[in-house]
């Protein structure tokens, strides 16, 4: 009877103890890995490399990762829009598999916005291809704002756009738009940007060549960042 008792309790104390970590921890999952070739063209002509993780049923959630210039390592930051929150880690070498992560640290995420617009429209200008640009940009004044996007049809829903001079809003209200325009011409299934090109500021064009690469990445965190 008492080891009888003594093993009661112990799957009573294992029951709450996953269900506590269940409660109070957040789990995250990716499946697709955007790798980018990218080219920023100011003065000069920046050519880099992106890796970006989403899931293609929630698009809540993104993870950025990269490599540290000075230290050589790599890290990623991990975006949860939805829980307004910004986890950073160390990663391993990400042209190497698995992955694994060291959580650094977690932070509130400020919804920086550096423009302002007036009433944003989109434009067919090919198959799949839209532009898309304000009536007028309230703020800062004498700057321009014009994204043009190559969408490419896919077997998941992969129609993510980020964007680090917008809000999560105005990055919402510009996919809305094309959803919209998708509708509009009766285009139905799943999509991706494959291309994007995207003049602001005064004289600055970023462009960027996305494919998509199937990965299972899963994270887990406590409530209190851990």
């Amino acid at each position: 009877m008492v080891q009888i008792k003594i093993l009661q309790n112990k799957l009573l104390f294992l029951f709450f103890f996953f269900l506590f970590f269940e409660l109070f921890s957040q789990n995250y999952s990716f499946d697709y890995m955007l790798v980018s070739d990218n080219n920023r063209i100011s003065k000069t002509i920046e050519r880099y490399e992106g890796h970006d993780v989403v899931n293609s049923k929630n698009h809540q959630w993104y993870m950025e990762l990269g490599k540290n210039t000075i230290t050589k390592n790599y890290y990623s930051i991990l975006i949860d829009n939805d829980r307004n929150l910004i986890s950073r880690f160390l990663v391993s070498d990400i042209n190497k598999s698995p992955l694994y992560f060291e959580h650094e640290g977690t932070f509130k995420k400020t919804n920086f916005q550096y423009y302002k617009f007036k009433d944003l429209k989109i434009q067919n200008i090919g198959d799949l291809k839209y532009k898309i640009s304000p009536q007028e940009i309230l703020k800062p004044k004498k700057e321009i704002f014009e994204i043009e996007f190559q969408l490419e049809k896919f077997e998941d829903n992969l129609l993510i756009f980020n964007f680090e001079l917008l809000s999560y809003h105005q990055q919402t209200e510009i996919l809305n738009l094309v959803k919209e325009q998708l509708k509009s011409e009766n285009q139905v299934g799943n999509f991706y940007i494959k291309e994007i090109k995207i003049s602001y500021f005064k004289k600055t064009i970023f462009t960027s060549t996305i494919k998509p690469k199937k990965v299972v990445i899963d994270l887990s965190l406590q409530s209190n960042g851990n």
